[in-house]
């Protein structure tokens, strides 16, 4: 359903929007700002990230979908401005082809990367017009999928709050995994609010099984 393509400067307004969405971030209030994010803001957050990706600390994906696989329902409240037009996008040594028209929908990815004692976490936003159409599975698997077989990854945290319900209910019920630990006032809330990070993580042997 979807394609993760390396982040570039063509997506920052997208994203800069995506990161400024209430809905969107309802759940990752901790990464909000109180006027939104500029396209400069994501320019810079991609650029930091990009140089953390450098160092093998983190991998960082963008979440693109193609036209023709937007679900009819969706197409709707998705304006035309918001799509991309067709490109190659260069890829290591090869390159990804966005053949037709697509929009950016959220990132994804690793961070926190650890070779040496082979863990990681994983990290999703996804627009809020998604949610529920099997793009955060698909966007997810894609991750898992390169965290275990390509980088030999024995085991990939997740964190997330109480209140977010969704993804939980994915953890536990699509991934079949339980919250391994509760972290009291773990992510801060504007300036005095804290809320607890609920923490879950899939192993390699699990992966495998599943």
């Amino acid at each position: 359903m979807v394609t993760l393509i390396p982040p570039d400067e063509d997506q920052d307004v997208s994203m800069a929007c995506l990161l400024s969405d209430t809905q969107t971030m309802r759940h990752l209030e901790f990464m909000m700002r109180p006027s939104g994010y500029t396209a400069r803001d994501a320019r810079a957050r991609r650029e930091r990230r990009a140089g953390s990706q450098q160092e093998k600390a983190l991998l960082d994906y963008t979440i693109a979908i193609r036209r023709s696989r937007i679900p009819e329902s969706l197409l709707a409240v998705i304006g035309q401005r918001e799509f991309l037009p067709p490109r190659q996008i260069p890829v290591d040594d090869g390159c990804v082809s966005m053949d037709e028209p697509y929009v950016v929908i959220g990132c994804c990815g690793l961070n926190d990367i650890d070779l040496g004692n082979r863990h990681a976490d994983a990290g999703i936003i996804l627009d809020a017009r998604f949610w529920r159409s099997g793009a955060s599975t698909d966007a997810l698997y894609q991750t898992l999928r390169f965290g275990f077989e390509m980088l030999g990854l024995h085991r990939i945290g997740m964190q997330t709050t109480e209140n977010n319900a969704g993804m939980r209910g994915w953890l536990e019920a699509v991934a079949e995994v339980e919250v391994e630990c509760i972290r009291k006032e773990m992510l801060l809330i504007g300036d005095d609010t804290y809320v607890d990070s609920w923490d879950y993580a899939i192993f390699d042997h699990d992966w495998y099984i599943f």
